[in-house]
């Protein structure tokens, strides 16, 4: 059963959204390793939400929050982290590859958070449904 909050799509919500997934991953004693990975995630998914979900929404009454759920299984050992916006569409999937080699690294502007998901979660996937952007994670215990 997946157990959500709902908070405002802002960074100062990230200690909020923190704290609850660390809640429910201490029934699974996770390794530190693995809990640093899941907070850097957690971290990245949030500030781009924040800073580019909401950006230009034509409706200023728009509510600018962010759903998170989570979902621990036992066997085997995983967590299912689901963030999900009702911002402008934007699969952050289908953005090219950041190249993290040598000087382009450092001169690349952008890419670098969804590059650090990728590499740090076993699966990340993306949908567009009932009009919400939803990037669910996916990590073994």
């Amino acid at each position: 059963m997946m157990k959500t909050i709902i908070v405002e799509a802002s960074e100062d919500s990230l200690d909020e959204i923190t704290e609850f997934i660390n809640e429910q991953l201490e029934a699974l004693d996770a390794d530190p390793k693995t809990m640093f990975e899941i907070e850097l995630c957690i971290e990245e998914i949030v500030v781009n939400i924040s800073s580019y979900a909401y950006e230009d929404m034509e409706d200023p009454n728009h509510p600018k929050t962010i759903e998170v759920g989570c979902e621990l299984q036992t066997d085997p050992r995983r967590v299912t982290i689901q963030f999900k916006d009702t911002g402008k569409p934007f699969d952050p999937l289908s953005t090219k590859e950041a190249d993290v080699s040598g000087k382009m690294f450092l001169e690349q502007d952008g890419g670098f958070g969804i590059h650090i998901v990728r590499e740090t979660m076993d699966e990340v996937s993306y949908a567009f449904e009932d009009g919400a952007n939803v990037l669910t994670v996916r990590k073994s215990l």
